[in-house]
């Protein structure tokens, strides 16, 4: 009896190190799946690094302009690491750099992303529109998305939209115009003036 347990022990080792072993056996499509991979990254890094900048200022506007799809997201992502301070270059008639575009977008993770890489929320269009403005454009366009947080972060920064600002009173009417109340209200409170207001009335 003890030694068919042994020979059960033994079989059980024997057939635990084929599965291992088998395991770690790369098949040749696997092979050529993983090659494939690889070369496609290697690949569109070479295609980025071979372009001159103003192609790539192009390609990310272009990105930055199409962000909520994913794809675009990603390339924004990816163009952004290797160029960041294309990110606060304008491009076209009205001014507006790739950070000015995911700001409009409503896109928060591209917002944080891009703040982290150098954007500058301060920068504005030529009519004067900062990355506040843009992102008030998004909500103004989807009155159901009740989510500020872009524009929270983009406060943080320091940039706002001031009572003083030609701007202020386009978007707070739009707001209630478009019976926005959430929106009209994040205007209200988070405009420089009252946020000062605030802090000189502290102790």
């Amino acid at each position: 009896m003890n030694i068919s347990k042994i020979q059960i022990i033994i079989v059980l080792f024997i057939i635990g190190k084929y599965y291992n072993i088998a395991k770690s056996i790369v098949t040749p499509f696997e092979k050529s799946k993983q090659k494939y991979s690889s070369n496609q990254c290697i690949l569109k890094q070479t295609i980025v690094e071979t372009m001159s900048h103003r192609e790539i200022l192009l390609k990310l506007y272009e990105a930055a302009d199409k962000c909520y799809m994913k794809v675009y997201a990603l390339r924004c992502i990816r163009l952004t690491n290797y160029c960041p301070y294309l990110i606060n270059i304008p491009h076209g008639p009205n001014g507006y750099t790739p950070f000015h575009k995911v700001c409009f977008h409503g896109n928060t993770c591209l917002i944080e992303y891009m703040l982290a890489k150098g954007a500058n929320p301060f920068l504005t269009t030529h009519t004067g529109e900062n990355a506040i403005c843009m992102a008030l454009y998004f909500f103004l366009n989807h009155s159901n998305n009740n989510d500020f947080t872009c524009l929270d972060i983009l406060c943080e920064t320091g940039c706002h939209l001031d009572i003083s600002n030609i701007h202020y009173d386009i978007f707070l009417k739009a707001a209630l115009n478009n019976h926005n109340k959430l929106l009209a209200e994040w205007i209200l409170v988070h405009n420089k003036i009252t946020r000062l207001s605030r802090s000189y009335s502290e102790p």
